[in-house]
């Protein structure tokens, strides 16, 4: 099970929920995870401490990491797969959001509305 999600940049905490967008070929929000904690880490710290929770082959990790030094590790627990994933239209026209390539921050109140519909509430 994938424990450590890997990202080349990450905004500064504070994080508690992480929601999950499938790019393809969902193209929707399909659950969230608790933020356990971020650090970050060379690639090869990273490798020798969560390489096993990541999903990645080193090789994968290494062509992901590209010229940078360090990396961001995010440690999760407790997924949550929704009932209902909220597809991209429906982000767009209710809170007029576009997932970035990376990473965003969501008010509190869109993160919780997104969460109820997910969950089928």
């Amino acid at each position: 099970m994938k424990t450590t999600e890997v990202r080349r940049r990450f905004l500064p905490a504070p994080w508690s929920i992480m929601l999950i967008y499938s790019s393809t070929p969902e193209r929707a929000v399909v659950g969230h995870v608790r933020v356990r904690s971020v650090q970050r880490m060379t690639a090869d710290a990273l490798w020798s401490s969560r390489g096993d929770r990541t999903l990645l082959s080193r090789a994968e990790l290494d062509s992901y990491a590209g010229d940078r030094t360090t990396l961001h590790a995010i440690d999760v627990e407790d997924p949550v797969t929704w009932a209902t994933p909220i597809p991209l239209t429906m982000m767009r026209a209710m809170f007029g959001f576009n997932p970035p390539q990376n990473v965003a921050r969501l008010s509190t109140e869109i993160a919780k509305k997104m969460i109820a519909i997910g969950n089928g509430y």
